[in-house]
């Protein structure tokens, strides 16, 4: 079941900070005040990646989680970031087992302050992300290769031992299938698009298909005539005749 938080509108949260550079809690306090009282927030995401999230020391993300949790302002769930440390050093590599317990820690620290849930990144798509960021040019769209493909069961598993559990016995493993709208396996490519080498080893810029500028107005256009209309049906049909592989769900 997935929780109604979930589906509705999760806010991003600044770390309040004093001028010393020391973590400033009732400026954080304030803010989420702040957020709730708008009532348009389904929940909060502290150490949510604006910037300073990998710049944040191991005992910071605790104390975040702590006044933020008990904060809770106006009861709206929190999600914290409890991805592991950097140490404010980005050219240095966080060692993975490291980073990998550091990770498990910080979301079990998060669990018994009342954290609603924990959201974790890698390493290795960061590195790759700032890299991209730098290389960009304008209108680029970039392949970051991530190295081998991992198993979902393989992450569950490795996340149940770094829990001191035996997976399939403290914990099961439940195979539910695919739900609809969902794949087993991520096509980055439709057909006659591509990718080419860029100066860096793991990113690649995509190519796609080249279609005439006009051709792309008049369908803007046709869209948002139909739009205007009010007619679902004509819509989905129409986006079946341009987008390519296009298929909505049924509901």
């Amino acid at each position: 079941m997935i929780p109604k938080f979930v589906r509705g509108s999760i806010a991003p949260v600044f770390t309040a900070f004093h001028e010393d550079g020391r973590l400033d809690d009732d400026g954080q306090r304030s803010i989420l005040s702040w957020l709730a009282g708008t009532k348009a927030v389904s929940a909060f995401f502290v150490r949510s990646g604006m910037g300073q999230m990998f710049s944040f020391s191991y005992e910071d993300v605790r104390q975040i989680a702590k006044t933020v949790c008990e904060h809770r302002a106006g009861n709206v769930p929190i999600l914290v970031g409890a991805t592991g440390i950097w140490d404010r050093n980005r050219d240095q590599y966080p060692d993975p087992e490291v980073f990998m317990r550091q990770a498990v820690e910080l979301s079990k620290y998060a669990e018994d302050m009342g954290a609603s849930g924990v959201v974790h990144t890698i390493p290795e798509a960061v590195q790759l992300v700032l890299q991209a960021a730098y290389m960009g040019q304008g209108g680029d769209i970039f392949v970051l290769k991530m190295g081998r493909a991992v198993k979902i069961r393989e992450l569950a598993e490795k996340l149940i031992l770094l829990a001191g559990k035996t997976p399939g016995r403290d914990i099961e493993i439940k195979y539910i299938g695919l739900r609809e709208g969902e794949k087993m396996y991520e096509e980055l490519f439709n057909e006659g698009e591509s990718c080419k080498s860029s100066d860096h080893p793991l990113i690649e810029y995509a190519v796609g298909t080249h279609e005439i500028k006009a051709t792309w107005e008049k369908s803007l256009d046709e869209i948002d005539e139909i739009v205007h209309r009010g007619d679902t049906e004509a819509l989905l049909k129409y986006f079946k005749k341009v987008v390519e592989n296009y298929n909505p769900l049924k509901n």
